[in-house]
């Protein structure tokens, strides 16, 4: 009797390893595959928005990054942060508009990375913004509403304290994102940008709001 119960434990323990070999094979056969369908020049590259690293690519002339599945990259993106993810040991810096502020970045002087030198992308129209080379140039063209847009903040807080400044107001997106903009009662400043940001739409897209500010009607 016990040597039943031992030969049927052995087949048990037989049939265990050749399922977990079968999955196994399976599995790794995935990741060639995933491998195999992979461009030839991916590389981590720190996403401003996201605040992650990510495995991108770099198409052609267009220095943009594109997002390619992080099994692409030999490095671990994931693991990686600001201090560590760009391809970045050189003493060339750039400037990015960010919450008010202009903060420091090491460039990427790689001819086919330097799409990692980017400053994110408007949340409002998907525009990516482009970086300055000094720190005297992008205040120069800093929004003096951005510092409401500090993502350390709640949404709810970003809101409340852009629609107490008289010289600002929100547009939304369909997708619930919400940026502060220089604005008045009427709109937008800058139309040429946020043309599509309408104070008189009843919808959440695309939908301007500006705070009720007794200064701007005594302004007027």
């Amino acid at each position: 009797m016990n040597t039943k119960k031992y030969l049927f434990l052995i087949f048990i323990i037989i049939v265990i390893m050749k399922i977990s070999l079968f999955f196994i094979f399976i599995y790794s056969t995935g990741i060639k595959e995933r491998f195999a369908n992979c461009p030839d020049n991916v590389f981590c590259s720190f996403d401003i928005n996201e605040n992650k690293c990510k495995c991108v690519l770099q198409k052609d002339n267009v220095h943009s990054n594109f997002p390619v599945d992080n099994n692409c990259c030999k490095d671990n993106c994931q693991k990686k942060d600001i201090n560590n993810c760009n391809n970045t040991d050189t003493n060339v810096n750039y400037w990015c508009p960010i919450a008010g502020k202009c903060l420091k970045y090491t460039a990427n002087i790689n001819a086919n990375q330097v799409s990692s030198n980017n400053c994110g992308y408007d949340v409002l129209n998907n525009q990516l913004i482009l970086p300055f080379s000094s720190e005297g140039d992008c205040l120069k063209q800093l929004d003096p509403c951005e510092k409401y847009n500090d993502m350390s903040l709640t949404k709810t807080q970003r809101i409340t304290n852009c629609l107490k400044d008289v010289n600002c107001g929100t547009c939304s997106t369909a997708d619930g994102d919400e940026k502060c903009i220089s604005g008045t009662a009427s709109g937008p400043i800058d139309l040429a940008k946020y043309y599509y940001c309408d104070p008189t739409n009843k919808e959440s897209t695309n939908k301007y709001v500006y705070g009720n500010n007794s200064a701007y009607i005594l302004q007027k």
